[in-house]
């Protein structure tokens, strides 16, 4: 499979802002037969640094990239749900590999389905093992931290209007392993999350 395939295709797709689109479909493992790749450009806080208007258009420094995140689904649910990608979702099995896609703005029922963000200072199990791709960074090959501890960005697909929680930085360094972070086992309240954050891990690890 083109593990380069997501990159390739926010290079050349027009994610406006305010917008959500449907990039691509890939195969999917396990119970789920597809993945669809959605992508939006997320409005964070907004920072006093000048860096961030005077770089805003460099692809490089984030300006101009949008999110990707992918949600897991079955051919009898995509029928119902999302009826006009299921062509290019049974073209990805067949071809096990992706399929672009273009669908702005996809509803489920009265609610658009929108991208969620979440920063954490506990990493999952491929984060941790895999610091210097997953800390979060300022585009600049800095990594952004908060009082010392560093910073992990998850993404999640929603049904209507997204509940962002970000981390302001206080600082930054260019060496991940000086931060720290938290550690330990999951707590129960986030235990229904495990699933989704296994699968977001591991299209990290695909993609980076």
């Amino acid at each position: 499979m083109n593990t380069e395939f997501v990159k390739e295709r926010l290079a050349n797709v027009t994610v406006n802002i305010g917008d959500t689109k449907v990039i691509a479909v890939r195969p999917a493992n396990g119970e789920a037969d597809v993945q669809l790749v959605l992508a939006e450009h997320i409005q964070r806080p907004s920072s006093r640094r000048a860096v961030g208007n005077f770089m805003a258009s460099a692809k490089s420094f984030g300006g101009n990239s949008a999110q990707p995140v992918w949600l897991s689904a079955t051919f009898a649910d995509l029928e119902k749900l999302l009826p006009q990608a299921l062509p290019q979702a049974r073209q990805c099995v067949e071809d096990q590999d992706y399929v672009s896609l273009d669908i702005r703005n996809p509803m489920l029922g009265e609610a658009r389905l929108r991208l969620e963000i979440t920063e954490t200072h506990k990493p999952s199990s491929w984060e941790e093992a895999n610091l210097e791709k997953s800390a979060k960074q300022d585009g600049q090959g800095n990594y952004l931290h908060s009082n010392g501890m560093a910073i992990f960005t998850n993404a999640d697909v929603v049904i209507g209007d997204p509940r962002h929680t970000f981390i302001p930085h206080t600082g930054m360094t260019k060496d991940v392993y000086e931060l720290d972070y938290t550690t330990g086992d999951q707590v129960s309240s986030e235990a229904t999350e495990q699933s989704a954050e296994k699968a977001q891990s591991k299209e990290k690890e695909l993609t980076a």
